[in-house]
């Protein structure tokens, strides 16, 4: 529920992009996947944090959760 159908599109295009390329030896391509599906999860990751903050009880530190 926290992830559109498009956003859910644009993260597994740019997995497999990065899968592709995961086993090569072309850092530089490499790295620019892995920008590309970090570009495409940070809102999804936003609004999971968001998610989390609000469930975690009031009064204990986030490192205890």
């Amino acid at each position: 529920s926290l992830v559109t159908a498009d956003e859910r599109k644009a993260i597994e295009q740019s997995m497999r992009a990065l899968e592709k390329l995961a086993g090569g030896t072309d850092h530089r391509a490499i790295k620019k996947a892995v920008d590309a599906l970090n570009k495409a999860t940070e809102d999804f990751a936003a609004r999971r944090m968001v998610a989390g903050i609000k469930r975690a009880p009031a009064g204990r530190k986030m490192g205890s959760l």
